[in-house]
């Protein structure tokens, strides 16, 4: 490695990189003779994207799916993504974002006369917490959501909690999140997500420590109870994606 990102652990008997000294140069995977070493990504523009999608339209056509933008952040590249979903449109196929709403209102603005289903995260009500367990407030995600609810778009709005033991899973913030969300008028329905461990051998790969490695998932009936605390509000609730 150029960098000398790449050094043996002998406690964990394993190569480990760090991803910070990483520049991409990709002579690791080169020189791999396993193959065990590989590259995700690449840079692609919006027409080509689109050529992908047009492969699966006939299936989009006679199910009644589509295609969603998720992330990352879709907001954050909003030329791309508004030039992408603005080809679906026109094409007739469905589209849906996935965003976790914390981005200038400019951003969502300027995608959203081509979303016909919008996804959006919450995670708590209180926003010290909120900051505490993802590193921002939650002011600019509520105002967001709450212009994007006011707006003349006519699409759906479903919101996704991910409910993560010891992190938001208080009856409390369940209940105050429920009530955030009785006054959108664009609500079709809350999706509870029990917190999931598929990520622990993605962290293990990038040689990056996964904090919540000791948590286990929510068992069904704890999500089922704290889906009936938000139907007794009258709210629409599904329990997993």
């Amino acid at each position: 490695c150029p960098e000398q990102a790449i050094n043996y652990d002998i406690k964990k008997e394993q190569f480990t990189t760090n991803m910070e000294s990483c520049s991409d140069c990709k002579k690791c995977i080169d020189v791999c003779l396993e193959g065990s070493r590989i590259f995700w990504g690449y840079t692609a523009t919006a027409d080509e994207i689109f050529k992908e999608v047009q492969k699966d339209s006939i299936f989009y056509y006679h199910s009644g799916g589509g295609v969603t933008i998720s992330g990352g952040e879709p907001f954050l590249q909003k030329n791309f993504v508004r030039e992408l979903l603005k080809k679906c449109v026109f094409q007739g196929v469905n589209t849906a974002i996935e965003t976790c709403g914390h981005v200038l209102w400019e951003n969502i603005k300027f995608v959203l006369p081509f979303v016909d289903t919008l996804f959006y995260d919450l995670k708590h009500m209180e926003t010290n917490r909120h900051k505490k367990i993802t590193g921002v407030g939650n002011g600019l995600i509520l105002e967001n959501l709450k212009k994007i609810d006011a707006g003349p778009q006519n699409f759906p709005i479903i919101v996704r909690i991910p409910v993560i033991p010891t992190v938001n899973d208080e009856d409390g913030n369940i209940r105050d999140l429920g009530e955030f969300c009785r006054n959108l008028k664009k609500l079709k329905e809350i999706q509870l997500l029990p917190y999931h461990r598929f990520g622990i051998e993605t962290y293990r790969k990038l040689s990056m420590p996964y904090d919540l490695e000791t948590l286990c998932s929510p068992e069904k009936e704890k999500m089922e109870y704290k889906a009936a605390l938000l139907q007794d509000m009258g709210l629409t609730v599904k329990v997993g994606g």
